[in-house]
């Protein structure tokens, strides 16, 4: 028998071809960014955690702060704080010579006694000056006899006022020794010692 149908074709009918599906990068790129996040994160966190912490030290202050201890002594003055305070009012009221005074050395003229009075005469030769005091002093051992005048600028010295004493005030007779010394702002000085005879 034979069959008149149509004969089927032996060929594959051809299929239309598909397009590939594009598959989205984005989340694969976004994973990438996050591990380099992710590890550079750690990396910084690693590097701090390693890093040796430097410690400041602080200057310390050598210098020491003290409190001032009250001194005052509130008990009454001794013997001895008394005799420096009475010490201390003789320098000032006496003060010392100034050391930048020139020596000058007075000269005695005549030291004798007339008619129970005793008279002495005495310059300072090589100054010209008023205002310097002259000083007699009278020794015999243990006993002085002292008098000061004032002196007054010559011609070309310096002359003492004459000292005049009377005998009265010499408690013993005999040979005493006069000194004349000189002392001013500029000069002082004293003589060479000179007998005078009391009778």
């Amino acid at each position: 028998m034979v069959y008149l149908g149509r004969k089927r074709s032996s060929t594959v009918p051809k299929q239309k071809n598909k397009k590939p599906v594009k598959r989205s990068k984005k989340p694969f790129i976004a994973a990438l960014v996050s591990v380099f996040l992710a590890a550079a994160i750690f990396a910084d966190l690693w590097a701090h955690h390693n890093t040796p912490v430097q410690q400041v030290s602080t200057p310390q202050s050598t210098s020491t702060s003290t409190t001032p201890t009250n001194t005052t002594n509130l008990n009454p003055p001794t013997a001895e704080d008394k005799q420096a305070v009475d010490e201390h009012k003789e320098t000032i009221s006496n003060p010392p010579a100034s050391t930048s005074t020139k020596t000058v050395t007075p000269i005695i003229v005549d030291a004798n006694e007339y008619d129970g009075q005793v008279e002495i005469r005495s310059f300072v030769p090589g100054i010209f000056e008023n205002g310097g005091t002259c000083t007699a002093t009278l020794k015999m051992g243990s006993l002085t006899v002292t008098k000061s005048a004032s002196a007054n600028a010559d011609a070309t010295t310096t002359n003492c006022t004459k000292f005049v004493i009377p005998a009265s005030e010499f408690s013993s007779k005999g040979t005493w020794s006069a000194t004349i010394s000189y002392n001013s702002a500029n000069y002082q000085g004293t003589s060479a010692p000179s007998n005078v005879e009391i009778q």
